[in-house]
């Protein structure tokens, strides 16, 4: 088994790629902290210009995936943080392990549309 399919195996829901720039932001002082490239049920991975510390938890905002919605708020645990192999950013990927009822069903609504949507992708 080699790593790639390790870790599509420990991913719980399938990710999608935001078919508009998203920010996270961090709700203590509002600063943006990355674009978000795809997103699930469970957790995302952002593009950021600063390194990450893994196993940190950040209280973060995402911005309105669906028009009319206010930001989904939510507590996320960095997995992993890397450079960029094809810029000066950082990659990091970050569970999920906080989230309101409200907001975790605007996700699920937005991760729904987005399964049949042609302007978001299944990422691969």
């Amino acid at each position: 088994m080699n790593d790639t399919t390790r870790q599509d195996e420990r991913r719980r829901s399938p990710r999608y790629r935001p078919n508009r720039q998203l920010l996270a932001c961090d709700m203590r002082d509002g600063e943006p902290l990355g674009s978000i490239v795809n997103l699930s049920a469970s957790g995302f991975m952002l593009v950021g210009p600063h390194p990450l510390e893994s196993g940190e938890r950040l209280p973060l905002e995402q911005p309105q995936a669906v028009p009319g919605e206010r930001y989904v708020r939510l507590e996320a645990r960095c997995v992993w943080c890397a450079p960029s192999s094809f810029t000066n950013a950082y990659g990091a990927g970050f569970e999920i392990i906080k989230m309101s009822d409200v907001d975790q069903a605007r996700l699920q609504s937005w991760l729904q549309a987005a399964a049949i949507d042609e302007g978001v992708r299944p990422a691969s």
